[in-house]
């Protein structure tokens, strides 16, 4: 397997792991937070494509599929590239709701394929070049951002799967 293959394989089971964690939730699952101050499960998923869709685009210079391929309005929210959910204010994070699982995750998968594209279009070098974009860390390569953007997302995939359990009953503490 190559260094393509892996990055590519890799995001696409963020897919798989998705659906998994959504199956079969409703949508009074889906916008429940467990706390006062918790993210429900929806406005997670969404944060983890979203941040896949700004923070790859930025790094190839793209257009987010988010913008681009009207998903904003699916979601009711405003075409901002920046909107991503980080720095949202837990107000904000509540106010979030989707209508159903489909939506979210047939959002993830575009940014996965979308992203699985701008993959298999890299070079070698690409891996290495430092990120230029605004925003970016000082000397931050691409491969690392790459990494950190998995690394992002099955952070957050174990927060969903905590969140099922807590709003759900199963596997919470006892």
């Amino acid at each position: 397997m190559d260094w393509q293959e892996l990055y590519v394989n890799s995001y696409a089971r963020t897919v798989a792991s998705m659906e998994r964690h959504l199956k079969d939730l409703t949508a009074g699952d889906l916008n429940t937070r467990p706390g006062s101050r918790a993210n429900s499960i929806a406005w997670i998923a969404w944060h983890i494509a979203r941040a896949q869709d700004r923070h790859l685009c930025d790094v190839f210079h793209a257009e987010q599929v988010y913008l681009g391929d009207g998903w904003h309005t699916r979601f009711g929210r405003a075409p901002d590239p920046k909107d991503s959910g980080t720095g949202h204010s837990p107000e904000e994070a509540a106010a979030f709701k989707v209508p159903d699982a489909a939506v979210l995750l047939d959002y993830h998968t575009a940014v996965v394929e979308r992203s699985q594209t701008l993959l298999w279009g890299m070079s070698a070098d690409d891996i290495e070049r430092v990120a230029d974009y605004p925003g970016a860390r000082a000397g931050a390569t691409v491969g690392g951002w790459l990494n950190g953007l998995l690394a992002h997302s099955w952070q957050h995939l174990g927060e969903i799967g905590y969140a099922r359990g807590l709003i759900q009953g199963r596997n919470a503490p006892s």
